[in-house]
C-alpha cells in the first residue's frame, strides 16, 4: 500500500459531488493507492473466505464509508441538515446569492426521504502502481510506503500481499489471474444490473406508504421463462442459475425500501424469488404462496385485478406492460417483530427549566430508529422520553382514555395507515413518567402526522415534545439523479407519508 505526499495546494482532495443541488460530500480514498495489487489481494481473499460467481469481484470505484450505517450525516443521510447550515452562513454574506437560491430550492424540496451521505471515491483503480510512481516522479512528488504494509502477520490482506509477491501460489491465483477474474466479474454484474434495472422500470409500483413502510407494487411474469429454443435445450441449465440471480436482485432492489436490515443477502431472498416467479423451477403459478418472509420484509399477494382492456382503444393504452401480474400485487412490509428493538432514550434537555430565552432546550442528534426512521426530538418535558414500537398496551392506554368516538375515529385511521400486524412496528414516542406503565406513557406515533398526536402538552400551554422524522434513503437502482428520478420520486401521488 503506498501513499504520495502532496503538495500545499493539491489537486485532489474533499470533493463535493454533484453542486449544491445534491450536496452529497464524496472523500477521495488517497491511501491505497497499489490499486493493481490490491484489487488482486482483494479477490483472492474473497475466493479464500469461500465467494464464488459474482461475489468475486474486487474494490468498487464509488462505495459507502464502511462500519457508519445509522451514522446521520455520512451514511445516506445530511444533505438538508448540511443545505440549512450552509444557507445561514450564505445568507450572513448575501441572500440573493446563487448559492443562497440554490440551498433554498434544496430545502424547499419534500423532506420525507433523508438523502445525501459521505461516499469513498477510487478513481485511480485502473491504474497501475508502476504508472502511478512514475506519474509522481514527472510531478516532482514523492512516492511513500507503508512499513507496516510487509509485516506479514498484521492482517490476512498483508498475508495475502506476501503470497502474491512470493510468485509460490499456481498460475491461476496469481495477480494475472486475480485481475483478469475481477474484470470478468465486473462486467457481468454491470450486465446483470443493466437487466434488472430494465425490469425495475417495467415495473408498476402502486403505493409507498412511509408512515409504516408500505410497499404494492406489480410484479413482472414470464420474465423468467427460457428465452428461445437454446434456453429450453440444453442451455436451460446454465441460464436457470442466471435467472434466479437476477430475480433474487430484482426482489433485493424492492426489500431495500422496507427492511430494517443494513445489508439484505442475496441468499435470504433465494426461496422468496422462486416463490413470487414459479417459472424459475418451472412450478405451477396456482401453487404460489400467498405470504411469506425473507431478508426482513413480509411478502403478502394480494388480489387486484386490472381492469380489462377495450380493444377499440388499441394495445398499450394503459401504459401498463403486457408482461406485468394483471391479477395479483404485493404488498412489502417490514417484517414483524421477533423482539421489540432497540429503544433510544432521550433524556431531558439541561435548559428544560432554563427562563432565559436565548438559551432554550436543544434538539437531540439524529438517530436511525430500526433501520429505517431518522428521528430527533426537543425534550421538554422533565422526564425522558423513549423512542420506540407502537404496542398493544399503548392502544389499551389510548382506548382508557379517548372518547369513544374519538377512539373509533383513531381506529379507522389505523386501520388505514398501518393495517394488521403492521401497525405492531410502528414508531412511537413515549414518556416515562409513570411506574404504571413500565414502557412509558405514549404521546405520539410522529409518522402518523396529526392524527398520531396524543398527548403532548404539559398542561401549561406548552408542548413537552417536538420531533422531525425522516425516512431513510430510497433507491431503486435505476434512479440516476434528481433530473432523471425513478418513478416513485417521480409521481409524488404513489407517495403517502405523514405530510399528507
Amino acid at each position: 500500500m503506498g501513499a504520495v505526499r502532496v503538495p500545499k495546494t493539491p489537486r485532489i482532495g474533499i470533493a463535493v459531488s454533484g453542486g449544491v443541488d445534491s450536496m452529497a460530500l464524496t472523500a477521495l480514498y488517497l491511501i491505497e493507492w497499489e490499486l493493481d495489487v490490491a484489487q488482486a489481494e482483494t479477490v483472492l481473499m474473497r475466493l479464500a473466505s469461500g465467494h464464488k460467481g459474482l461475489g468475486l469481484h474486487g474494490m468498487r470505484s464509488i462505495t459507502d464509508i464502511p462500519e457508519c450505517w445509522g451514522v446521520h450525516g455520512v451514511h445516506r443521510s445530511g444533505t438538508r441538515d448540511l443545505a440549512a447550515s450552509g444557507l445561514r452562513r450564505e445568507e450572513d454574506k448575501d441572500p440573493a446569492s446563487p448559492h443562497a437560491k440554490g440551498l433554498q430550492r434544496i430545502l424547499a424540496r419534500d423532506d420525507i426521504f433523508e438523502k445525501g451521505g459521505v461516499q469513498i471515491l477510487r478513481p485511480l483503480l485502473g491504474f497501475s502502481k508502476e504508472r502511478l510512481i512514475q506519474t509522481c516522479r514527472a510531478q516532482d512528488l514523492a512516492w511513500e510506503e507503508d512499513k507496516t504494509n510487509k509485516d506479514a502477520w498484521r492482517t490476512p490482506r498483508n498475508n495475502i500481499r506476501e503470497l502474491l509477491h512470493s510468485a509460490k501460489l499456481p498460475q491461476a491465483l496469481q495477480k494475472t489471474s486475480m485481475l483478469h477474474l475481477a474484470k470478468q466479474t465486473s462486467d457481468n454484474m454491470h450486465k446483470v444490473n443493466t437487466t434488472v434495472q430494465r425490469i425495475l422500470s417495467c415495473c408498476e409500483i402502486l403505493l409507498l406508504d412511509v408512515r409504516s413502510g408500505r410497499l404494492i407494487v406489480r410484479l413482472p411474469i414470464n420474465q423468467f421463462l427460457p428465452r428461445d429454443d437454446f434456453e429450453r435445450g440444453k442451455g436451460w441449465a446454465v441460464y436457470e442459475g442466471q435467472h434466479r440471480f437476477t430475480a433474487t436482485l430484482l426482489l433485493k432492489r424492492l426489500v431495500e425500501i422496507v427492511t430494517p436490515q443494513e445489508e439484505v443477502s442475496l441468499q435470504s431472498l433465494k426461496q422468496a424469488a422462486v416463490s413470487i416467479f414459479p417459472e424459475l423451477v418451472g412450478a405451477d403459478r396456482r401453487l404460489q404462496p400467498t405470504s411469506f418472509t425473507g431478508g426482513g420484509a413480509q411478502f403478502q399477494r394480494l388480489h387486484s385485478p386490472l381492469p380489462a382492456p377495450r380493444s377499440d382503444l388499441g394495445p398499450a393504452i394503459s401504459g401498463i406492460s403486457e408482461d406485468l401480474d394483471s391479477v395479483f400485487v404485493w404488498k412489502l412490509t417490514r417484517q414483524p417483530f421477533s423482539e421489540a428493538p432497540l429503544s433510544l432514550t432521550i433524556q431531558p434537555s439541561a435548559n428544560t427549566q432554563s427562563k432565559i430565552a436565548d438559551n432554550p432546550p436543544s434538539w437531540s442528534s439524529w438517530q436511525l430508529w430500526d433501520g429505517r426512521y431518522w428521528i430527533r426530538l426537543l425534550n421538554r418535558s422533565c422526564w425522558p422520553l423513549v423512542v420506540r414500537s407502537f404496542q398493544l398496551a399503548d392502544l389499551k392506554y389510548l382506548r382508557s382514555t379517548f372518547t369513544p368516538q374519538r377512539y373509533k375515529e383513531f381506529h379507522q385511521f389505523l386501520l388505514l395507515a398501518a393495517p394488521d400486524k403492521v401497525r405492531w412496528t410502528l414508531l412511537a414516542v413515549a414518556e416515562l413518567a409513570d411506574d404504571t406503565l413500565p414502557l412509558g406513557r405514549v404521546l405520539a406515533l410522529p409518522t402518523l402526522g396529526q392524527a398520531g398526536i396524543f398527548d403532548i402538552s404539559d398542561g401549561n400551554g406548552t408542548e413537552k415534545v417536538d420531533w422531525q422524522v425522516r425516512y431513510k434513503y430510497v433507491g431503486l437502482g435505476y434512479q440516476l439523479s434528481d433530473d432523471s428520478p425513478g418513478n416513485i420520486s417521480r409521481n409524488r401521488s404513489l407517495i403517502t407519508s405523514w405530510k399528507d
